[in-house]
């Protein structure tokens, strides 16, 4: 367990270091910018380049070559040089491009940052690989949670239905999810008996 501790501290260490930044599928360089790892599934090199200039195919993953130097571009492969971006093997929100081509799945687009981003009306899903349209009524239709919590706090995605959480209630007046009056009581309960079961035992042990 200490030696996993030890390995952990060191890695994230040297990736501070050497500027390594993990963005979902991919390891970008920030210095380069350059990609390293593209976690593509390959036979061969063929298919690597279809996809990325410049990349082979290694124990069935595609990686990038190593660049000539590696002081400013560590790796080839950037992003201008990548081609016939598709979503299958592209898509996490919040990664590096440079137009709305680079970013792969619908309802998203390349801000002012250079990253990729939902479009208005739309939010991430909880693994950050697609945009969904925002459930704006409680009770509509949903496949993720995320398109309930864009519009109502404590609520959760249950039978594709957003709904409230446990211990919440629709207060239609506020348009939001409201803690029931009887979540507050229960937790006074709870507390009073904590304190009643715990306070003997502590001065029982002085």
């Amino acid at each position: 367990m200490k030696s996993l501790i030890i390995f952990c501290f060191l890695s994230v260490l040297m990736r501070l270091i050497t500027g390594e930044k993990l963005l979902g599928d991919y390891k970008l360089q920030i210095s380069g910018p350059s990609l390293q790892n593209l976690s593509m599934v390959c036979a061969n090199n063929e298919q690597c380049n279809a996809q990325f200039k410049d990349s082979l195919c290694l124990s069935g993953k595609c990686y990038c070559r190593k660049s000539d130097n590696l002081d400013t571009v560590p790796f080839l492969c950037t992003l201008d040089n990548a081609i016939n971006i598709t979503t299958k093997n592209f898509g996490v929100i919040g990664r590096k491009c440079k137009d709305d081509a680079d970013c792969g799945f619908e309802n998203s687009h390349c801000n002012k940052t250079r990253q990729c981003y939902c479009n208005s009306g739309f939010t991430e899903d909880t693994g950050k690989h697609k945009c969904l349209k925002v459930v704006k009524n409680i009770n509509g239709s949903c496949e993720d949670n995320m398109q309930c919590l864009a519009s109502f706090l404590h609520s959760t995605c249950k039978d594709n239905r957003c709904n409230c959480e446990n211990r919440y209630y629709f207060d239609q007046t506020l348009n939001q999810c409201a803690l029931s009056s009887g979540a507050d009581s229960t937790f006074s309960i709870s507390a009073i008996t904590i304190i009643f079961l715990v306070f003997p035992l502590l001065i029982c042990f002085q």
